[in-house]
């Protein structure tokens, strides 16, 4: 084993190992009412667990137990639902977003003239994160330029 851990093996440990905080926190009377069937299981599950993740660590330098326990302390996991993929990013109808483009060329590149038009903002967003269509192909002027 190598005595650092890349970034992803960093990350499998920790969904690995920050839900055993959770059955280590949680009062004992709150588990046993919620889970009374399978808590047996879950702390055995969660020995075991930890255990993997000794034994990886184990090996590596002591440096990474310390960014693990660090790790534990400073973040916790958060349920996202799948349709929201990414936080930094806002989930809308195609038909909104098409009409918002739209919105964004009737009012600022019908009749523009720019002359540094490879700095517009509009124009790089529309380059790089989706795929509006050209207005034309002239390559002296902006594509989206009316």
């Amino acid at each position: 084993m190598s005595k650092y851990l890349t970034n992803d093996q960093r990350a499998i440990i920790a969904l690995l190992g920050l839900p055993t905080e959770y059955l280590e926190e949680a009062e004992h009377e709150k588990m046993e009412r919620i889970f009374k069937p399978g808590l047996k299981e879950l702390r055995a599950g969660r020995t075991w667990i930890i255990k993997g993740i000794m034994k990886v660590l184990d090996g590596c330098d002591p440096m990474e137990m310390k960014n693990f326990e660090k790790l534990k302390k400073n973040y916790r996991i958060k349920l996202v639902p799948r349709t929201s993929r990414d936080p930094n990013y806002l989930l809308f109808k195609e038909d909104d977003i098409w009409a918002l483009v739209e919105h964004a060329v009737t009012q600022n590149c019908v009749g523009c003239k720019k002359t540094d038009w490879k700095k517009c903002e509009l124009r790089k967003i529309f380059m790089s994160s989706m795929e509006v269509p050209a207005a034309h192909n002239e390559t002296n002027q902006c594509q989206y330029c009316q």
